[in-house]
């Protein structure tokens, strides 16, 4: 399915180079391998450089046609997190403004979404601590 997003910086990060990441959060994943507290398992799906304006658009699977995301309910999201594209960093992580998931930065899995999910950062990113995260954040 095409997936249309816009990101909406502050002017002082709207000015650096930045891809979004797209990552799978597989919540369902803990039940099915008997885990009972530990990390999500996560799959980066893909990554994507959004226009001066923004926008962006990109393919990504249909995860309502996947029988093990369906066989747990759809306890799953997807996650944006705007990076450096030459060194990884995290600029900020990025939450949709008009799409409401299970957490403030979840997408859900849904088999449509609106014509463009707006994204913001999210309050406490690494933007709000001058721009740029300190080197031991990233570890």
């Amino acid at each position: 399915m095409t997936f249309n997003g816009r990101v909406v910086l502050p002017e002082a990060l709207h000015q650096r180079p930045y891809e979004v990441e797209i990552t799978y959060m597989a919540y369902w994943a803990h039940e099915y391998f008997g885990i009972t507290d530990g990390p999500v398992t996560t799959f980066t799906l893909a990554r994507v450089a959004p226009d001066n304006d923004g926008a962006f658009h990109i393919e990504l699977p249909n995860f309502t046609k996947d029988v093990v995301t369906e066989s747990h309910h759809r306890d799953a999201a997807l996650r944006f997190i705007a990076r450096e594209p030459d060194t990884n960093n995290i600029i900020t992580l990025l939450a949709p403004a008009n799409v409401q998931g299970k957490g403030p930065q979840d997408v859900p899995i849904r088999p449509k979404y609106p014509n463009e999910v707006i994204f913001r950062p999210i309050p406490g990113s690494p933007q709000e601590q001058g721009g740029r995260p300190d080197r031991n954040e990233l570890r």
